[in-house]
């Protein structure tokens, strides 16, 4: 016996499952029984088509439209201070500062060549010949 769950505020089918036996009712009663569960009923929902899903309202299933996820709402951006335009001004200068000095220390150390200084920092050697 399977078990359909919904989810109790919203009534919308989560998933189904084997229902356990009762043992102390079915030796009670002397037939089969199912445990009950309060989000939960035996009876299966209607085939949900695309769009669409299962919704237990009181003892029936119905099928409703999904509902459309909202859009988030994005902030305009907001235009740089000239303060704010300088910070990022020195930020990058001392990142590519950063870069340039490490890269040259590899190249020291030879794990880097002068060629791929060149080709990382985007020197172009014209060819003299």
């Amino acid at each position: 016996m399977r078990r359909h769950y919904f989810n109790p505020e919203t009534g919308v089918y989560t998933g189904s499952a084997n229902a356990p036996i009762d043992p102390r009712e079915t030796k009670r009663q002397g037939k089969t029984i199912y445990m009950e569960h309060p989000n939960a009923t035996f009876e299966a929902p209607p085939e949900i088509t695309e769009g669409k899903r299962a919704v237990r309202k009181g003892k029936k299933w119905t099928l409703e439209d999904i509902p459309k996820e909202p859009e988030p709402a994005v902030e305009p951006a907001r235009e740089l201070t000239e303060e704010e335009k300088t910070e990022a001004a020195i930020q990058t200068e001392i990142q590519q500062i950063l870069r340039e000095q490490a890269i040259d220390r590899l190249v020291k150390k030879g794990e880097l060549t002068q060629a791929d200084k060149e080709k990382m920092l985007g020197i172009v050697v014209e060819d003299k010949g």
